[in-house]
């Protein structure tokens, strides 16, 4: 209770300590509670004793206590209380009367605060900010100074000045013990995460690839044998689709550690990505090492509970043995890679390498073996096929073409390696780094005026990818582009391969605002009903009809029924395949809406592809000499009416 005195009367006014907050005290609080409460003789006396008993200030005289008190408040704290914060200006000084204090850094324990200690102005420079935190471990009681007070206090005393000083150093000695640990152990947990994969804790891929080189080396010098294996879980695609990546994580965290228990300390167990495992076996014996191979595959035998379902998980394993498969890190893995897709191929658990691998078959492994790295050094670009509006001859669209410059073999066409790549999980990035590029290509166009639409093509397993809309968003934000800007193809096979999934993530694309076309139509087993559900602005004629249109009456037909289904759908009509220009020009008769083909051009790379449309503009069709469409319409209706 403090007691103000104005004039002749007295009045007493009653502050409960607990109801005061730290923040009543901070900027403006302690200068309002001053102006509003003069404290009187009586408790400035009170104040007085307890700043005397306080170690920090023994040694004044009883005149200067009571000077002091005059700018302390005495304030009661309840446990859990911040009295100051970390990155904050502290705006007054704390002298502990009783209970304790806890300062922290970061989190970390820097030391405690009992009766007696001070804390508050860490530096004794204006305006620097607090680099640690002090909360109330207990309910505590404190003397609290104002800034100014606090000044007055060490200018007057040197000795008090010395002993604040002593204080600041040690808590700041303490501070940076506890500063320098966190940086030590930061830097411990960056270099783990920088060789470890985050979900499994394993070695990842590049840990993995140094430990290989490292024993190449070690065998060289001693004549020692060791084995390479790669391995990938048949049908995890799967398990992540029906249950969830939660579940697919559980089931990956599961398999590591069964994984790892099943070879020897000196082994290397590394997560190489996605469902994809290595394994740096050191064994003498091929025997040995087929052994470790079986036991492998037998912890993975045994099923698992993965939220609450019971899975059973398959795996194809490749082998390459040190020195007869490879001498250097590179040829062992490629070699593994041969042998995992080989066993695959086969059915069967596993597979060690075979050198005398020959024909076609020989071939598709090793392009499969080399796909992955070609995509991690850029061997994969992409080419752009133009596409021509027949009502205005102007190209309108592109359609985004992966090709493979294969540093032994040359250029690859997508019809050898994407079938390569729907086969394993490398579908996923193969298409997502065409998407990429397309859409950074349509960016950099508009930029230089040119407004084209860019189609790229999606695979049955891209369409069963839950992340895939997602993925695709984050590339168009990436670059600023509309999703209106943005085509894709898809074929009817991958449609009905599950309709249910297919549709989801159709709809999903549709709905962003993506086109849906169906490529190679009329070659597959679409039903119209199931056409007229999903989502879909254009279909793409099969080449093979186009192509034979003017020399077989069925494939006319065929074209002909097909550019009125898309009339009677209100689709857009797409002729794939035009080599000629009388293909052409009968697609304009028939009231096709787009062309695309060699007659055209071939897919090119994007300064080609700009290179044509500019000597295209310098020459353009003269609209007088194009075929009047409606009346060649006619004609071709009243020669199929007379046959």
């Amino acid at each position: 209770m403090f007691r103000s005195i104005g004039g002749d009367a007295s009045v007493d006014v009653v502050v409960r300590p607990s109801q005061v907050s730290v923040a009543d005290f901070g900027n403006r609080g302690a200068e309002r509670w001053r102006r509003r409460l003069s404290v009187p003789s009586r408790r400035r006396s009170g104040k007085a004793e307890l700043l005397a008993r306080l170690p920090l200030l023994a040694g004044l005289q009883r005149a200067e206590l009571e000077r002091l008190a005059q700018g302390t408040e005495d304030l009661e704290f309840s446990a859990g209380k911040v009295l100051c914060r970390e990155g904050e200006r502290p705006r007054e000084f704390f002298m502990i009367v009783s209970g304790s204090a806890e300062i922290t850094r970061g989190g970390d324990h820097v030391r405690g605060l009992d009766a007696g200690d001070i804390f508050g102005q860490l530096a004794l420079i204006e305006d620097v900010a607090r680099s640690t935190t002090v909360t109330a471990r207990t309910p505590l009681r404190a003397l609290v100074l104002s800034r100014s007070a606090f000044w007055r206090l060490i200018r007057d005393s040197g000795e008090v000045e010395r002993r604040v000083l002593r204080a600041l150093v040690a808590e700041n000695v303490a501070e940076r013990i506890v500063a320098e640990d966190a940086f030590r152990r930061q830097v411990e947990l960056t270099t783990h995460q920088a060789a470890h994969d985050a979900l499994t804790g394993l070695p990842n891929r590049m840990v993995f690839a140094d430990r290989v080189e490292q024993a190449s080396l070690e065998g060289s010098r001693y004549g020692s044998r060791f084995a390479v294996m790669l391995m990938d879980l048949d049908r995890f695609k799967e398990v992540n689709d029906a249950l969830g990546h939660h579940a697919g994580d559980s089931l990956l965290t599961e398999v590591a550690s069964r994984l790892r228990g099943a070879v020897r300390e000196s082994d290397t167990v590394a997560r190489l990505g996605g469902d994809e495992f290595g394994f740096l076996i050191r064994r003498n014996d091929l025997r040995q090492i087929e052994t470790t191979v079986k036991r492998l595959t037998a912890v993975l035998e045994r099923s698992l509970l993965v939220d609450g379902v019971a899975l059973t998980i398959e795996s194809s394993i490749g082998v390459a043995v040190f020195p007869e498969h490879g001498s250097d890190v590179g040829e062992l893995l490629r070699n593994a890679d041969i042998a995992m897709y080989e066993a695959k191929n086969g059915s069967r658990s596993y597979a060690i390498y075979r050198g005398n691998v020959k024909g076609s078959h020989g071939r598709r492994l090793m392009l499969l073996a080399d796909l992955r790295d070609g995509l991690e050094r850029g061997e994969l670009v992409v080419h752009y096929q133009p596409k021509a509006d027949l009502a205005t001859g102007c190209i309108t669209s592109v359609e985004a073409l992966a090709r493979w410059i294969h540093p032994e073999h040359g250029l690859i066409g997508p019809n050898e390696f994407i079938p390569l790549a729907e086969q394993t999980s490398l579908i996923k990035p193969l298409a997502l780094h065409v998407i990429d590029e397309a859409v950074h290509q349509c960016a950099v166009w508009r930029e230089k005026g040119l407004d084209l639409r860019v189609a790229v093509n999606l695979s049955m397993r891209n369409l069963l990818d839950t992340d895939l809309p997602r993925d695709i968003q984050r590339v168009l934000d990436r670059y600023g582009v509309s999703a209106r800007a943005l085509d894709v193809e898809i074929t009817e096979s991958a449609i009905q391969a599950d309709p249910a999934r297919t549709t989801a993530t159709v709809e999903k694309l549709s709905a962003m605002g993506i086109r849906i076309s169906i490529d190679d139509f009329g070659t597959g087993y679409s039903s119209f009903s199931s056409l007229s559900r999903l989502p879909v602005s254009e279909i793409k004629i099969d080449r093979s009809f186009v192509t034979n249109m003017l020399t077989d009456k069925n494939s006319a037909g065929i074209v002909r029924s097909m550019i009125a289904l898309g009339r009677n759908l209100d689709l857009t009509v797409v002729g794939e395949g035009v080599e000629t220009a009388a293909s052409y020009e009968r697609l304009m008769t028939l009231g096709c809406d787009t062309a695309q083909g060699f007659y055209l051009n071939r897919a090119v790379s994007a300064d080609e592809l700009e290179e044509w449309l500019q000597e295209r503009r310098s020459h353009p069709v003269d609209p007088e000499v194009r075929p009047n469409r409606d009346a060649l319409l006619h004609a071709d209706v009243a020669q199929s009416t007379a046959a």
